[in-house]
């Protein structure tokens, strides 16, 4: 399941995130609130990756015991971290909508100007504004595919030991395991790139006194 960057905040959200739809800032606040929801994703979905692995290698640990329960622990942890990718994956999309609204409104902004060196200020700072955007569109290419690799090596793991419980079949599928781990470390960092993108963007659009 694709974690393509892409948050699902209600229409109503977007454009009165402090209740006053008709404020010219709605377009600002619609975009940091998008911002703020993404990365509470991420958190989210990071600490269920942690609990996945965390599962996964109990298994490993209880083969020479009855290794059920803990099999079942990491389905319920895998199925959990699934839908957190699906939630995620729509809270980013929204994400996307929102910043897009956001510097459409400020262009058009810009364009009905008629001091020059307002404008021209104003088109500096958007011009910042979007290059963190860029950049952090470029960061969740590479957590998409992190994310992906590591749901792909998870759902195959629990393919496999479902069908081979007993110790020897669980002894052998270590190595996939620790395939798995190493691709869950590379997924925590993709992810905290990805948070530290958005904390970035967040910091150049945010008003003082907005929280976090």
């Amino acid at each position: 399941m694709k974690l393509s960057l892409a948050v699902c905040i209600p229409p109503v959200l977007l454009w009165s995130a402090s209740g006053c739809a008709s404020r010219s800032y709605a377009p600002l606040e619609a975009n940091i609130e998008s911002l703020r929801s993404v990365r509470q994703a991420l958190e989210e979905a990071n600490a269920q990756a942690d609990r996945a692995l965390a599962s996964l290698r109990k298994v490993v640990a209880w083969a020479d015991r009855d290794p059920r329960p803990a099999f079942d622990e990491f389905e319920d942890d895998f199925d959990k971290l699934e839908e957190i990718s699906k939630e995620s994956s729509d809270r980013t999309k929204a994400m996307t909508e929102a910043s897009e609204q956001y510097f459409q409104s400020w262009h058009a902004e810009n364009a009905g100007m008629k001091t020059s060196e307002l404008q021209e200020l104003s088109a500096e700072r958007m011009s910042v504004a979007r290059e963190s955007w860029v950049n952090v569109q470029e960061r969740a290419v590479g957590m998409d595919e992190a994310f992906q690799d590591y749901l792909d090596r998870l759902r195959e793991l629990r393919g496999y030991i479902a069908n081979n419980l007993s110790p020897s079949g669980i002894e052998a599928a270590r190595p996939f395991v620790e395939r798995a781990e190493r691709s869950g470390k590379v997924l925590e960092e993709r992810i905290a790139d990805m948070m530290s993108g958005l904390d970035r963007m967040t910091a150049r659009v945010a008003p003082a006194g907005a929280g976090t």
